[in-house]
């Protein structure tokens, strides 16, 4: 968009049968709410967007001009048909970067780095056309509106690739048809009446498009086989969002070979299962001069403020400003104030890389308290053979906060060992129910149940694994039951699934009041200073990445599978998911009768511990 102030548009439109003219900045464009209620208005109006003048005509007015005034009416069709079927020719691009960026035919690699819905897209796809298809100097976009005409020097083969086959075609094609001038299209285009159906790509195999100039467009998504992209040289490659790099690299190699370019059309913040985009990914490196791939490199960019007001409302503007500009500084949410950059300013999203990039500790960890009697507890262990045994208990009160507050972390022990530390840990202690001879083994297995003396847990899950794998010719939470430590499965749910649960109760929620500072912008969980093992495994909780098919198909991120025993712990309980219950699972002191008693010296009988 143009600066305030400066001159801008011609808007033409009618006020009774009157036709007007009127020359405005954009700035008074904003003072006119009668203009800007029509520009919106697609139901009463015909809207003619034709560069920077916008004409704006209710239809009974048009039916009186084609009685009152012929010629004029004549024009004003002209205009329209004109605008519809070469609607690149009146192209204007909104401010001086969008401006730079089309005049630019030097640089190998362009970056067009910007926000979801302020014409990126469009931007690139413009680029793209200029270069395939012969163009007009008279062009208002040549003559008017600050781009430089480009010659034609013959077909070119254009690459256009995105992330999956229903992008392109419900988002790149139709923006592509929208400004391919209409004869180049033949009968691709839908702009006008024929009597043949319009013709669309055969999607299903090798998909392109050849214009009338001889020029092609191919269409590529990244989950093809890495051979797809470097079968063929192409003169110029259109990147929607971020691509692998390695799907880049052997586009790259064949594009060399014809002195090619390149343009990434991309939102720079963090795509949530994608660890190669945001600030980590190879486009960032490109784009701050650590790596070039032997290319000149040149960024362009812009945010929500830089767009006019009938491709984005100014009111809606003004909501996404508040959204991310606004509420994080307020509330000190520095997660959203990371992506709010990227997301309105167009900054890249430097994200901290943690699996739980939620995680504060001013915030998350607080001093020591003892638990009140009637929050509802839980367990939730990862058993290790080879590594660690882990065990973390939490507790939830009435105002459905959750507190970590008790930790168990033991390498080299077995199931007989880490069953009775655990619950003596929690200050309870077994009592010996029976012994279990296994006829398949030989081997007889004393069983016991846990007595809750201090601590009273409403459920205590281990990984579902545990039910399958064995031990002693036993299965893990078979032996962890005998030996008193009563578990159930976990979920078992994916970590795309589990991982989400988690950071929900990391999420900083500006509306609730802090447990111990009472100040507003608060988790829904919080960590007791003493459990060192889990802030310490927490803040070393990063994702890794994993291919999906072919050479790295749109990588997909799982936390690393190293130093996370407590994190598993956390990822079982928030699968519950964990809710207070009040008094009904609590003892009324130490050592007492329970209130209620769902565990109380009961004999268990259990499907899976056969007793």
């Amino acid at each position: 968009m143009m600066r305030n102030g400066e001159p801008l548009y011609i808007f033409g439109y009618d006020k009774g049968d009157e036709l007007l003219m009127d020359k405005m900045t954009y700035a008074e464009y904003l003072q006119r709410e009668d203009l800007m209620a029509r520009v919106r208005d697609p139901q009463n109006v015909l809207r003619i967007f034709a560069g920077q003048s916008v004409y704006l005509y209710r239809v009974d007015f048009l039916r009186g001009l084609r009685e009152r005034d012929p010629k004029t009416f004549e024009a004003v069709m002209t205009l329209a048909g004109a605008a519809r079927r070469n609607p690149i020719k009146f192209f204007s691009p909104h401010g001086r970067q969008a401006e730079e960026f089309l005049n630019d035919y030097t640089t190998d690699i362009r970056i067009i780095r910007a926000p979801n819905r302020v014409g990126k897209t469009t931007l690139a796809i413009v680029d793209m056309i200029l270069d395939a298809v012969p163009c007009e100097q008279k062009w208002p976009i040549f003559s008017e509106h600050g781009v430089a005409f480009r010659e034609w020097n013959g077909p070119i083969k254009i690459g256009v690739g995105t992330y999956k086959w229903s992008m392109h075609k419900t988002v790149i094609w139709p923006e592509l048809k929208k400004w391919i001038p209409d004869e180049q299209l033949g009968a691709y285009s839908d702009k006008t009446e024929q009597r043949k159906p319009v013709k669309d790509i055969a999607w299903d195999r090798n998909p392109h498009i050849r214009l009338k100039c001889g020029s092609w467009i191919f269409f590529y998504v990244y989950e093809q086989d890495q051979d797809v992209f470097e079968s063929q040289a192409l003169h110029r490659w259109l990147w929607d969002e971020q691509p692998p790099e390695t799907r880049f690299d052997g586009a790259d190699e064949r594009l060399r070979t014809l002195g090619g370019r390149h343009v990434f059309s991309l939102t720079p913040h963090a795509v949530e299962g994608r660890p190669d985009t945001g600030a980590k990914s190879f486009i960032n490196d490109l784009d701050s001069g650590r790596k070039t791939k032997g290319h000149t490199v040149k960024t362009y960019t812009w945010g929500v403020p830089d767009v006019v007001d009938w491709v984005y409302p100014v009111e809606e503007q003004e909501k996404a400003r508040i959204k991310w500009a606004v509420e994080p500084f307020e509330t000190g949410d520095v997660k959203a104030q990371r992506e709010g950059r990227a997301r309105y300013f167009g900054f890249w999203h430097e994200t901290s890389g943690l699996v739980i990039d939620e995680w504060d500790r001013k915030l998350h960890v607080i001093d020591d308290f003892e638990i009140p009697k009637d929050c509802t507890r839980y367990r939730g262990l990862d058993h290790g053979t080879n590594n660690p045994t882990a065990c973390l208990c939490a507790a939830v009160d009435k105002d459905m906060n959750v507190f970590f507050y008790q930790e168990y972390y033991n390498r080299g022990r077995t199931i007989a060992e880490n069953a009775p530390a655990i619950i003596e840990m929690c200050g309870n202690r077994r009592k010996k129910l029976d012994i279990f001879h296994d006829p398949a083994t030989g081997i007889d297995y004393p069983r016991y149940e846990e007595d809750f003396v201090e601590q009273e847990f409403l459920k205590t899950v281990l990984d579902s694994r545990s039910f399958s794998q064995k031990e002693m010719g036993r299965q893990i939470g078979w032996l962890y039951n005998a030996c008193g430590l009563h578990v159930q499965q976990a979920s078992g749910a994916k970590t795309e699934l589990s991982v989400p649960a988690l950071k929900e109760l990391f999420r900083i929620d500006p509306t609730r009041r802090h447990f111990a500072t009472g100040e507003m912008g608060a988790p829904r969980i919080y960590v007791f200073a003493s459990l060192k093992n889990f802030i310490s495994e927490i803040e070393g909780w990063v994702w890794d990445t994993y291919a999906s098919k072919a050479d790295n198909f749109n990588l997909k991120e799982t936390p690393k599978k190293k130093n996370d025993h407590l994190m598993s712990c956390a990822l079982y309980l928030a699968q519950i998911p964990m809710r207070y219950f009040g008094n009904l699972y609590c003892k009324t002191g130490r050592g007492a009768a329970r209130t209620l008693q769902p565990f109380a010296s009961r004999k268990i009988t259990s499907t899976i511990c056969g007793y």
